[in-house]
C-alpha cells in the first residue's frame, strides 16, 4: 500500500509538472513576439515597417522632384551654373529619371540655395564643397564656415585699403587732367595723363 501510494504521488507530480510545462509552452507560443506590431488586419515586424516607411519616403521624394529648369528658378541660379557646380563637385549630382533627366529633390534644392547664398558672400568654392560634404555626412560644418568667413573678412579689409590707395591716385590724376591741354601725345606715348608725362598745360580761357 505504501509503495502504491508513493507511486501514485510521484505520478501526480509528474503529471502536474508536465501540465505546467505544457501550459508554459502554450502561453509562450501563443503570446505575440516583442518585435512584432499589429496594424489593422495586417501584421508587420519592425523591419518590414522600416522598409515600408523608406519606400513611402522614396516615392514622396520621386513625386516632389523637379527638373533642372525648375530647380534653377527656385534658387535663383542658371541651369549652366548648376551643371558647373555639379561638374566641380561642389554639390552632389542628383538622381536621374528613367528618361535620363535630372531629378532634384527638396534636399538638392536646399543645397543649391545655400551655394548661391555662399557665393554671394564670396566664399571660395573649395570651402563651399567642404561645407556641403560635411553637411551631407551629418556633421556640423560650423568650424569651416567660421574660418571661411574670417578669411573673407580679412581679404575685404585688404581690398578696401587697396581701393582707397587707388582712389587717391585717380583723384590726383583727375586734378592733373583738368589742367592738361587736349593734345595728341607725341612719341610712343598713348596717353600722357595716365602715363605720367608732363604735357603742356591747358590754356586758360580769355575773359
Amino acid at each position: 500500500a505504501m509503495i502504491h501510494a508513493s507511486y501514485t504521488s510521484d505520478t501526480r507530480e509528474m503529471q502536474t509538472g508536465s501540465f505546467m510545462r505544457s501550459s508554459y509552452r502554450s502561453a509562450r507560443d501563443t503570446s505575440p513576439a516583442p518585435s512584432r506590431r499589429h496594424v489593422g488586419p495586417l501584421t508587420y515586424n519592425l523591419l518590414d515597417l522600416r522598409v515600408t516607411l523608406r519606400s513611402m519616403l522614396w516615392l514622396y521624394e520621386k513625386e516632389s522632384a523637379v527638373r533642372i529648369s525648375e530647380a534653377a528658378t527656385k534658387v535663383g541660379l542658371g541651369a549652366t551654373a548648376i551643371r558647373f557646380y555639379e561638374k566641380r563637385g561642389v554639390v552632389p549630382r542628383p538622381e536621374r529619371s528613367e528618361n535620363g533627366y535630372r531629378d532634384y529633390a527638396d534636399e538638392d534644392v536646399a543645397i543649391l540655395r545655400f551655394v548661391r547664398r555662399a557665393r554671394g558672400l564670396e566664399i571660395p568654392l573649395d570651402d563651399i564643397r567642404e561645407i556641403v560634404e560635411l553637411r551631407t555626412k551629418g556633421q556640423a560644418p560650423c568650424n569651416v564656415v567660421r574660418a571661411a568667413m574670417h578669411t573673407g573678412a580679412s581679404a575685404i579689409d585688404s581690398r578696401i585699403e587697396e581701393l582707397q590707395a587707388l582712389r587717391t591716385e585717380l583723384t590726383h590724376l583727375l586734378a592733373l587732367a583738368d589742367d592738361i591741354a587736349d593734345d595728341w601725345p607725341g612719341g610712343d606715348c598713348v596717353c600722357h595723363i595716365i602715363e605720367g608725362e608732363s604735357p603742356q598745360p591747358r590754356p586758360k580761357a580769355s575773359s
